[in-house]
């Protein structure tokens, strides 16, 4: 996997952490904090940024009298999450048994993808 051919939006375990809690749905800043474990500063400046890039969308509310912030990833941060993310981790598990155990050799690590490099 090509590291650079990841956007820089998921560049940082935090927002991979965030973006990985948005997807199954809407959540509320104090439960995207208590998943992700991040200070109330440092979420708050990482979601502007998600927000300002396309991949989260920001409501404000008031529920029972309180203020309440609410995040969803948008369209375009669920396919990217996928492509970027979720697709090239799966495509490289694939691999990995042809990786790990050679029936050629009988032997482990010789193999890389699907084509035996041991002759």
């Amino acid at each position: 996997m090509d590291i650079n051919s990841i956007p820089d939006i998921f560049q940082s375990k935090l927002r991979i952490a965030i973006v990985s809690c948005l997807m199954t749905g809407e959540k509320t800043f104090k439960e995207v904090k208590e998943i992700t474990g991040a200070s109330d500063g440092n979420l708050s400046v990482q979601m502007s940024e998600m927000e300002e890039s396309g991949y989260v969308s920001i409501h404000k509310d008031f529920f029972s009298n309180k203020p309440r912030t609410r995040y969803n990833l948008t369209g375009k941060g669920k396919k990217e999450f996928i492509d970027s993310v979720v697709f090239r981790n799966v495509q490289h598990l694939f691999q990995l048994p042809s990786v790990i155990y050679c029936r050629r050799q009988q032997s482990a690590y010789c193999c890389t993808q699907t084509q035996c490099v041991s002759g």
